[in-house]
């Protein structure tokens, strides 16, 4: 309960994105005020409607759509820095949310505006429900929402994740770095160890990253048990 309802003194992906870019976000409804009236027929005689072209709705179409992805890069740059963090609840709306770390937006998807769920671009494609944004903070946990406050002077430092090794080496950088990559929101339940081993092995060849073998990856994760 005390982490639920932490989770909703946060900021909805709409919200955080607004608050981020108020100017752009303010352009983005106005387009999309605009859009709206121009696929809406208005009545030009008894029973006659007078429509918009094609042309002129798919252009306004397109604009609402520009904008849309400008506050969204906005928002995501800002998450990706460290500077805003995000949790979310994987396996259903009503589980327990965990934080999304950092690299994991690179590969998160946001469908639909008016809903603040999340879904990965690629591999699985898992969704991550009821996702709450807020500003970084060197006094919050990891792993825990921090207080609110506003947006707009978000903190610029981040605290590292609990489960990070310290003074990672190379090799561990390009372990964690397969795993933000290849699984944003975590390895599923189930993923064979051989086959968790080979795909980390493959990407880090592909990347240009640090290429270990089997048994570094096995001590990298026996070290994330221990901690």
């Amino acid at each position: 309960m005390g982490q639920q309802f932490e989770l909703a003194q946060g900021w909805t992906l709409s919200e955080a994105a607004e608050r981020c870019s108020p100017d752009l976000a303010s352009a983005w409804g106005a387009a999309y005020a605009a859009w709206n009236r121009a696929r809406t027929p208005l009545p030009s005689g008894p029973v006659a409607f007078f429509r918009r072209s094609p042309h002129e709705i798919e252009r306004l179409r397109l604009e609402v759509q520009h904008l849309s992805d400008e506050l969204k890069a906005n928002l995501w740059s800002l998450l990706i820095e460290g500077k805003l963090v995000g949790f979310g609840s994987r396996e259903g709306p009503s589980t327990p949310a965990s934080e999304i770390p950092a690299p994991a937006w690179k590969s998160l998807g946001w469908p639909k505006r008016v809903h603040s769920t999340l879904v990965e671009r690629v591999g699985s494609r898992i969704k991550l429900f009821n996702v709450r944004i807020f500003p970084r903070t060197e006094q919050s946990p990891a792993g825990e929402p921090p207080a609110r406050q506003p947006l707009e002077e978000p903190a610029v430092k981040s605290s590292r994740p609990a489960t990070e090794p310290k003074r990672a080496s190379p090799k561990q950088e390009s372990i964690r770095e397969a795993i933000c990559a290849l699984w944003p929101t975590g390895i599923p339940k189930g993923t064979l160890v051989k086959t968790r081993n080979k795909a980390i092995i493959n990407w880090q060849k592909s990347e240009g990253r640090a290429v270990v073998d089997e048994k570094t990856i096995h001590r990298y994760f026996k070290a994330l048990e221990s901690r």
